[in-house]
């Protein structure tokens, strides 16, 4: 039962992922959903209270600070 859960969720979030590409262009899908050990480090804070450090941290708002960059520099019309 668990493993049908896991790929029935991985399948609808490679449709999530066509459909945003289908909506947006590539050069800003792919940067935000290469975010995705944000959401999952979050996620171990709040229900596994794990501890993090600064230095594991640091990596996240560097990350997030430089998605708009990407849309400035290669935005061509």
């Amino acid at each position: 039962m668990a493993g049908s859960i896991v790929g029935f969720s991985g399948a609808g979030g490679q449709l999530m992922l066509f459909q945003a590409l289908r909506d947006g262009p590539a050069y800003l899908v792919f940067p935000i959903v290469s975010l995705y050990p944000v959401v999952t480090v979050a996620l171990a804070v709040l229900f596994l209270k794990e501890i993090t450090n600064r230095r594991r941290c640091g990596t996240f708002p560097g990350g997030i600070r430089h998605l708009p960059a990407g849309g400035v520099m290669w935005k061509s019309e």
